[in-house]
């Protein structure tokens, strides 16, 4: 009965003895292999958030400015050939034919009667400046915009050399209706680049005037 129970003790004994330094060893590895493979997965999921977020912000951005040039061409007087505009028009901005536009319009035009006084059109400017779309405004005969340059939208990579798409054009001569072509991409020059989204839309515009009454340009 004696031996009995020494067995059972050492048998107890043997049990609380606890892991090995090798087993030990091993389990802190397969833990940080675990670990290691847990981060990477949580590392591409946040990456693929950010850069669906990059995707829909720029994405929106591209339709707003859409909407904003629909109102302004629509409401029309003049609107100038894009394939014509010299770089000297866009002061301060690298401003080459068809990624610029001018537009007499008077979109808008009860809203800056009210404020500013005149007719209450004006004149606006839009140019793709390396991967960014800016716009700014000015009365007839004023020597500054209103504010300045104002960034629209950002990702537009017409102007990048493997895309190189023309973003405003006449489909023929004498057209009233003008092709917009905006070329998007969120991380153009980032590794790994998403696929670049187009946005395509034809605007006509509904009055017809004639003359030169976006000049001169102001120099800011």
């Amino acid at each position: 009965m004696i031996s009995a129970l020494v067995t059972r003790l050492r048998a107890v004994h043997r049990d609380q003895r606890g892991m090995t330094l090798v087993e030990l060893m091993v389990s802190v590895a397969l833990m940080a292999v675990v670990a290691t493979i847990f981060t990477s997965i949580l590392l591409s999921i946040q990456q693929a958030v950010v850069r669906q977020q990059a995707r829909s912000e720029i994405n929106d951005q591209a339709r707003l400015a859409l909407e904003q040039l629909d109102r302004e061409i629509r409401s029309g007087n003049v609107l100038y050939d894009p394939a014509s505009e010299p770089n000297a028009t866009c002061a301060g901005k690298d401003c080459e034919p068809n990624f610029s536009l001018r537009v007499y319009t008077q979109a808008n035009a009860p809203t800056r009667q009210a404020t500013y006084g005149g007719d209450g059109q004006q004149c606006v400017q839009w140019v793709i400046d390396g991967q960014q779309l800016f716009r700014r405004a000015w009365e007839l005969g004023a020597t500054s915009s209103f504010s300045g340059w104002r960034m629209i939208a950002e990702g537009i990579v017409n102007r990048e050399p493997s895309v190189n798409v023309p973003a405003f054009s006449f489909p023929a001569a004498d057209s009233k209706v003008l092709d917009i072509s905006l070329m998007l991409n969120s991380r153009f020059a980032g590794p790994d680049p998403p696929r670049t989204v187009r946005m395509d839309t034809s605007i006509a515009i509904r009055n017809t005037g004639t003359g030169d009454p976006c000049s001169p340009i102001p120099s800011s």
